[in-house]
Order: structure tokens, then sequence, then C-alpha cells
């Protein structure tokens, strides 16, 4: 066998930067572009996902299913106020301790 068709070892291959994994659900971040800014949809494939992403927030485009505890002491908006809406249910519920004043 000449030389010149040399099998590359596998670790060659995956360090020389000339190939990718082929996946079915690639993740990405827009159209591989670098985190900035402005928001870019954090895509699954070729499918753009309902989440965006800048440097420094994090936008959800649909409805968030939430079934946990909300570890931040603090809710704040750049509005006027804050719209609480129910579903079927028709009520909210707003538990506070009670504060002892000095």
């Amino acid at each position: 066998m000449p030389q010149s068709t040399r099998k590359k070892s596998i670790s060659s291959v995956l360090n020389s930067g000339k190939f990718e994994l082929l996946s079915k659900n690639k993740v990405s971040l827009g159209n591989d572009e670098e985190l900035s800014f402005d928001y870019k949809p954090l895509k699954i494939g070729d499918l753009a996902s309902p989440i965006e992403f800048t440097q420094d927030k994090l936008r959800i485009n649909t409805d968030l299913e939430f079934d946990g505890n909300l570890l931040s002491h603090s809710l704040k908006t750049d509005n006027l106020y804050l719209e609480f809406e129910t579903g079927s249910s028709g009520y909210h519920r707003f538990k506070t301790k009670q504060i002892q004043r000095l």
C-alpha cells in the first residue's frame, strides 16, 4: 500500500478542526452567530425555539409552565403595573408572613 493513502487516527481527524459530528438535533444560537446584545433564538436542528438570549437577558416567547419555587425575593417590571390574569380558577392568592413593626 502506498504511503500517500495512509490512514489517519480518529483523534487526529477530530482534533484537526475539519470534522463536525453529525447529529439529528444540533443545538445552536441563531445562525451560528456569537452571543451579543441582540436577541438570538436557541435553535434545535433547523427550528428556532421560543427561547431567545442576549449577553445579559433571556426571553421566552410562549406559555411558561412553572412547577417549583421562585427563589428570588423580587419581581420587577419597567411598566407602571404588573398584571396577573387567571384562567378558569378565577382567583389570585398571595400569602405573606406577618411583619412585626418596631
